[in-house]
């Protein structure tokens, strides 16, 4: 053995003579020390190198496959600069401390990951103080005759979501929480200007619907390829199999254009993911489109015209933590004074923001200058909202149908978190399925923001050509329009849409009832009368339409919007408040109409010119906030349409000094 060691020196001193100088070959004591220290020292090295693998595996559990995060440094910065999201200023530690680490969705870089966290898990919090705060505003009122109150009932078998509940539901959720596979939930940032392209997602479990996205694929004046934003169609599959989809008539010719080229397709079957039919799929992370701009269209539209679309994404990059849609819903107040003036009030701050640019600052449910939420108190003081399908909103709108709206990717994360397990559940056994509500419900609670607007159909008709009878026929809107303008001292206005602009949007989403037209007769102050028509005026009238390629649900259901309203009162009830509402398009612009207590406002006409636009024509309100990409503005904006910076202030300085 001894003699083996000194055969082992003898080496290293002919190869590293240095290192044998500083020995002492002549004590074999100290070889046998020497050799302790390589072992000791070989040891650490081992248990270095196991624990360096261990964080390895647990950085690719927890966030996400290297592969996919796609996100830049820039949009990192942008995030932790304009969409840190605070958490309530008592007790906020101790909240913090009770949640454990939530998601950070794939797609987003591992840079910022303790921003990412820290912004996830205050935005539950506020979900959940959000609820805390409704209940008890709702338990110290104080009816006049409590026991005359109306409380609505469901008008199905499937009950009510519990009162409050989700305060409740995500407190246990988070404690006992789990990470799915496709790892952990983001907030994304307030603005994405670097952006310029989308996924577009698409879904249908038949092959009628197949049909009708073959049919607008790539024809017609609507159709949605070849668009420039456009970069990848995802086909969400809600069919049985694969094979269901691929040997279709119409899905033949989908795969077939796919594998020519000409569109960009890529399907997500829910079957070989162990997903149901489900509305909710399309919303699914892990679909994991690679844009982090989404845009969705049902399978039977409408698709829209490039222009507008092009417009309403250029509206969402400078709002990308909201959802931005084209089709908005207003929740009515059907019995609560409380509730409408809270709301009046609500949209007079939301306009504020917008106005001096402060609706992309972070979000903070303390904050008395910021879009409060208005508590629902059904069984309280019987609250009860109405579900407006009779007309599209610009403001006061609290969400959005889905063919046309955007979406940040972060948001499918949120939709699919264990937190609102309760509430998918709720959309699966509802008659209506209302997947629609519940997103928009879920991505306004979860960012503390009501979603935007933009105007299904954009001409591009001169905004100063506009007169009060026209006739447009450019090959894409033929419709007289008939407006009286209105009266500003006491007068009535009306306003007799003798048809809708062509059908090419249709206008008519699934609940929508195709009525005749109707006149309405308003007043001025805020009556019951104008409130109607404000929020029940019906001129959506489907001209040119083919009654086989809209679905109009309500000819299988005459209840159907009464249904729609019985899920929407469980879904509200259920976060125990609702966003304030949306902004119009219309803002600082010529055709924002208010009535003269300025609580109520609206855009004349509702549907917008190309450059009318204030977000995508210089100087107007907007502009300055991300550059413009070339092709979604007019070479020659029309200069009074749009009002400059310090005009708007001027126009607006009551609405800034709004009590």
């Amino acid at each position: 053995r001894t003699s083996h060691l000194s055969e082992e020196t003898m080496m290293r001193h002919h190869q590293q003579p240095t290192l044998v100088r500083r020995g002492n070959q002549s004590k074999p004591s100290c070889l046998i020390s020497q050799n302790c220290c390589l072992l000791f020292f070989g040891l650490v090295f081992g248990i270095m190198l196991l624990n360096s693998a261990y964080m390895m595996f647990t950085f690719h559990r927890y966030y996400g496959r290297p592969e996919d995060n796609t996100a830049t440094n820039d949009a990192l910065i942008a995030s932790k600069q304009n969409h840190e999201i605070k958490a309530p200023s008592s007790n906020k530690e101790e909240h913090l401390n009770k949640i454990p680490p939530v998601l950070v969705s794939a797609g987003t870089k591992a840079d910022g990951d303790e921003v990412f966290r820290a912004e996830a898990e205050v935005a539950f919090q506020n979900v959940i103080e959000r609820a805390r705060r409704s209940e008890q505003t709702c338990q110290n009122l104080k009816p006049e005759h409590p026991d005359a109150v109306d409380i609505r009932q469901p008008i199905t078998d499937v009950q009510f979501l519990p009162e409050f509940g989700i305060a409740s539901f995500v407190e246990k959720t988070l404690k006992d929480y789990i990470a799915p596979e496709w790892g952990q939930c983001s907030l994304p940032p307030a603005k994405s200007c670097h952006l310029d392209e989308v996924s577009v997602i698409m879904m249908a479990y038949d092959s009628n619907g197949l049909e009708t996205i073959k049919k607008n694929m790539v024809s017609g004046q609507q159709k949605l390829y070849p668009r420039r934003i456009i970069s990848e169609i995802i086909l969400v599959w809600n069919g049985p199999d694969r094979a269901s989809l691929e040997e279709s008539a119409p899905g033949k010719v989908l795969l077939k254009w796919r594998d020519e080229g000409r569109i960009p397709l890529r399907l997500f079957i829910c079957a070989e993911h162990g997903l149901g039919n489900n509305l909710l799929n399309r919303y699914h992370p892990l679909i994991q489109p690679k844009n982090e701009a989404i845009l969705f269209f049902d399978d039977d539209g409408p698709y829209f015209f490039e222009h507008a679309v092009e417009a309403g994404f250029e509206l969402w990059k400078r709002n990308s933590g909201r959802q931005v849609g084209c089709m908005a819903r207003h929740f009515e107040a059907q019995n609560s004074e409380r509730q409408l003036k809270l709301h009046m009030e609500s949209m007079g701050i939301a306009i504020d923001e917008v106005l001096e640019g402060r609706q992309t600052a972070a979000y903070d449910i303390d904050s008395n200058v910021q879009q409060p939420f208005i508590p629902h108190c059904r069984s309280h003081d019987g609250d009860n909202v109405r579900y407006n399908y009779n007309s599209f909103s610009n403001f006061h709108a609290q969400m959005v149908l889905p063919s046309g709206s955007f979406l940040h990717r972060n948001y499918l994360c949120f939709i699919w978190h264990p937190a609102f397990e309760e509430l998918r559940q709720f959309v699966l056994a509802h008659e209506t399925h209302p997947d629609d509500i519940t997103v928009s419900t879920i991505v306004s609670q979860v960012s503390g923001r009501a979603p935007r607007v933009y105007t299904r159909r954009m001409h591009k008709r001169n905004a100063k050509d506009v007169v009060g009878s026209e006739l447009v026929d450019k090959g894409e809107f033929v419709a007289p329009i008939v407006m009286l303008p209105p009266k500003r001292h006491g007068g009535e206005r009306r306003l007799l849409a003798k048809s809708d602009v062509s059908g090419a949007s249709g206008g008519i989403e699934g609940e929508e009832n195709s009525s005749d037209v109707k006149d309405s007769l308003v007043s001025e102050e805020g009556s019951d009368e104008y409130e109607k028509y404000i929020f029940g005026r019906a001129h959506r009238l489907g001209v040119g339409e083919e009654p086989n390629v809209r679905r109009r649900l309500l000819w299988n259901n005459d209840d159907w919007g009464n249904l729609r309203e019985d899920a929407l009162n469980s879904i509200v009830g259920y976060f125990g408040s609702f966003n304030g509402g949306s902004v119009g398009w219309c803002l600082t612009t010529k055709f924002h109409t208010k009535t003269a207590n300025e609580k109520l406002h609206w855009c004349e006409p509702e549907i917008s010119g190309l450059d009318w636009a204030p977000w995508i024509n210089e100087g107007g309100l907007g502009y300055d906030e991300c550059p413009v990409t070339p092709y979604a503005r007019l070479s020659s904006p029309d200069p009074e349409a749009s009002l400059t910076a310090n005009a708007s202030r001027q126009k607006f300085e009551s609405i800034l000094k709004h009590n």
